[in-house]
């Protein structure tokens, strides 16, 4: 249990749980209109984490994870400050000609000052909190982050329901003002601890010299690839929302949607990728080995359609009861937006190994292009929202993704890279998840069940989208090498060998 992937798996697993509860308990403590500034916040924090990235995310999993070995210390943390500073001030200029611009529109006079400089700080360490929690995990210093990530969870949660206990917690600006606190106190921590990682003697063999043109390459490429997932991603999704949807609507939207993008966080993809990355770029640069690279990522969207399935599977069928009680009866009505969100995440760890092969095959142009598709997506997205409100907002993102994914499969194979996803075994997983989700509504509608009888039925035809996946062995030789590596010899690393193989093809 202490090697680093199962250090960084359980703290974040438990940090989903925290999350969820503070979900929960906000959404029970705000009425809709405060929560729908605090959602539209939320989603402005995101955003910026794409407009400002500058594709400094993919120059810190390429270069930092090189220290001592590679690229002298000294220089990587010159690095690291640089990349930082580039980070807070680009964050810094933009919040400001954005509060510039909405006061002279006459926006501001609807906001409270305290909900803008709460609110602004917030988006702002949210911005250095993300990158240096990703160089924390190319230094390996995994202990490290599963204590921030879950003693900064679990801090938010204590003190906003300390403070409403007793009555202090009047709106959006006095949750945005304690999660800035505890996030502020995290970010600092994780500062001084790759700092602190990046100082000292390098090994003997750190003499690679840092090439500032290839990072400013890798910089332009990441940030392309980053910019195609504008468009259609959940903080542009939920503005869109916000300017088309009515307030109870999109309040209910915000919920289910902030809701699925915690779980997005924490699935296994996105929770291997931030391990996996540096790795596979590390390995990919000693060896060149394509096999190897495209068993490591083809696996990570395996793993995800198992469970991410199985949870549309159930969603498909049960979800308003659960919404419902979650909300205190609020946004029901909202629920069917899950399964669709859900779909949307599973597509995300396919397009996020197609942008790592990019980067490291050389293929970066590839990824300006599916920019170019994105901005095409976004705008019918909106514009069909005007006339058909929360159905475009599900549908829209989704076939944006969907043709970015196929461009990208069909420009990789150009460059030798057929299987970094397994377009055949995740196409025969979609059609189990198919059969057992249309299967669940058929049988409720059939039987005329309602509430939480639905839930049982929900569970039941998820066991079978699972029990499908065991009988078409997703997994293949290679990809369980791959998993099975690496993760120790402890009673949860020989379970994991053993379902895998299991799972696995003769």
């Amino acid at each position: 249990m202490n090697t680093p992937i199962m250090v960084f798996l359980s703290g974040r697993v438990v940090t989903l749980v925290l999350l969820i509860c503070f979900q929960i308990l906000v959404v029970r403590l705000l009425p809709p209109a405060e929560f729908a500034t605090y959602a539209l916040v939320f989603a402005l924090a995101t955003l910026m984490q794409t407009v400002v990235s500058f594709g400094i995310p993919r120059v810190i999993s390429r270069y930092i994870g090189q220290a001592g070995w590679g690229i002298e210390k000294p220089v990587l943390r010159s690095l690291f400050m640089q990349l930082l500073g580039v980070r807070i001030a680009g964050t810094a200029t933009i919040l400001i000609i954005a509060f510039l611009c909405a006061h002279a529109l006459g926006l501001t006079g609807r906001l409270s000052p305290l909900l803008m400089v709460s609110g602004g700080f917030f988006i702002l360490a949210g911005v250095v909190q993300i990158d240096t929690d990703n160089a924390a995990q190319s230094l390996a210093l995994q202990k490290m982050s599963r204590s921030c990530a879950v003693g900064e969870s679990a801090a938010r949660l204590a003190l906003v329901a300390t403070l409403a206990a007793a009555g202090r917690i009047d709106g959006a600006s006095a949750i945005l003002t304690v999660s800035l606190l505890t996030m502020a106190l995290t970010t600092a921590r994780l500062i001084y601890g790759v700092l602190h990682a990046l100082s000292g003697n390098s090994t003997e063999g750190a003499t690679k010299a840092l090439d500032r043109l290839e990072v400013r390459q890798t910089a332009l490429g990441g940030y392309a690839s980053t910019l195609a997932w504008f468009a259609s991603s959940p903080a542009v999704v939920r503005l869109i929302g916000g300017a088309t949807l009515s307030l109870l609507s999109f309040a209910g939207f915000a919920f289910v949607q902030g809701l699925v993008v915690s779980l997005q966080r924490y699935t296994p993809g996105a929770m291997l990728f931030p391990f996996i990355e540096p790795t596979v770029m590390r390995d990919y640069g000693r060896t060149g080995d394509k096999a190897s690279m495209e068993n490591a990522l083809s696996l990570i969207s395996k793993i995800d359609m198992i469970l991410i399935g199985a949870a549309i599977v159930g969603t498909l069928v049960a979800a308003r009861p659960l919404v419902e009680v979650m909300t205190g009866g609020k946004y029901g009505a909202m629920a069917y937006a899950i399964p669709w969100l859900l779909l949307y995440v599973a597509t995300i760890p396919v397009y996020k190994s197609f942008e790592i092969v990019a980067v490291l095959v050389g293929a970066t142009s590839t990824l300006a292009a599916t920019f170019a598709i994105s901005v095409v997506w976004g705008i019918l997205t909106y514009s069909l929202a005007l006339n058909y409100g929360l159905p475009a907002l599900l549908i829209g993102p989704l076939a944006d993704a969907l043709m970015r994914i196929s461009y990208l499969f069909i420009m990789l194979k150009r460059h030798g890279v057929h299987r970094a996803a397994d377009a055949p075994i995740l196409g025969l997983m979609m059609c189990c998840l198919g059969f057992s989700g249309l299967s669940g509504i058929a049988a409720t509608a059939l039987l005329g069940l309602t509430g939480f009888a639905t839930v049982a039925v929900g569970a039941v035809m998820a066991m079978l989208y699972l029990a499908s996946i065991v009988l078409i062995r997703p997994f293949r030789s290679g990809e369980v090498a791959s998993l099975t590596s690496g993760i120790g010899d402890g009673g949860l690393a020989r379970f994991a060998r053993r379902l895998a193989q299991r799972l696995a093809r003769p």
